[in-house]
């Protein structure tokens, strides 16, 4: 349920199997990061990551490695921040 991804990988390498990734989703399972508190990479970390999102560049990743018309990261993008983070 949660390893979508590879999910979509493992069944477009084996067509054979006849097997389809619904697009019905439980949640939502983001990945993290774990620092020391008060870490200074903190701030750095969260602006590469808004940045790689905005820049689609996990979006080429994904549609290289799953195939295009997977939109997996949109729904990690904040909705209340007008412009692209620069």
């Amino acid at each position: 349920m949660f390893d979508r991804p590879a999910l979509i990988y493992y069944t477009r390498q084996n067509p054979d199997l006849n097997l389809e990734v619904t697009e019905i989703r439980v949640s939502l399972e983001p990945y993290g990061f774990v620092l020391k508190e008060n870490s200074p990479l903190q701030k750095t970390i969260n602006v590469e990551m808004l940045n790689l999102l905005y820049s689609r560049v996990i979006a080429e990743f994904t549609e290289r490695w799953l195939g295009p018309g997977i939109e997996e990261n949109q729904d990690l993008l904040p909705q209340n921040i007008g412009e692209s983070p620069s």
